[in-house]
């Protein structure tokens, strides 16, 4: 293992913030420095993970060669998931970080396959991030500075505003030659 990350952690977050599951007193979420030395690591693969109810409920293993700390999230690159329409040769919409923005909404982290409207709208996972706009499962009812995580828990994908559920977190981790 990474020999400062136990050190990082306790530098640059509180207490609160070191567990999965979103705290009174926590802001942030929680963002590991190993990210900013990415293409430093040799990272070969990169394992996502859904969290709903502090369980882990989807999960997509992604090959991290030759990728960075964003490319790696694309549906080129995925080489296993519990969604059994999420593939390499899938066709999607959105598959990146970035995900889509504009003046309304901030979907990030997304893996959508199509638009139709906010009723219209399939995918399998996004994070939200503008309470204030967009489609209702865009928002949050209390105005946390926390983004909607919405999740399909289904094996294929979901109508996003009436048959995905709120997740808890996410996790990213990885495989990489320069891990000590």
């Amino acid at each position: 293992m990474f020999s400062s990350t136990q050190e990082e952690r306790n530098a640059s977050f509180p207490s609160q913030c070191m567990t999965m599951a979103k705290v009174p007193g926590c802001s942030t979420p929680y963002r590991a420095g190993l990210i900013d030395a990415w293409e430093e690591l040799g990272v070969q693969e990169v394992r996502f993970t859904i969290i709903v109810n502090s369980t882990w409920t989807q999960e997509i293993v992604f090959n991290g060669l030759d990728s960075n700390k964003t490319s790696w999230y694309s549906g080129n690159r995925v080489e296993s998931s519990s969604w059994t329409d999420v593939t390499d040769t899938q066709t999607y919409l959105y598959f990146s970080v970035n995900g889509y923005s504009s003046t309304s909404v901030n979907r990030l982290w997304a893996i959508t396959y199509s638009h139709g409207g906010c009723e219209g709208d399939l995918g399998w996972f996004m994070a939200s991030y503008n309470p204030f706009a967009g489609c209702s499962y865009d928002r949050t009812l209390d105005l946390s500075p926390y983004p909607v995580l919405l999740v399909c828990p289904k094996s294929t994908k979901c109508k996003m505003h009436s048959e995905t559920v709120k997740a808890d977190a996410f996790a990213v981790a990885i495989k990489a030659d320069k891990l000590k």
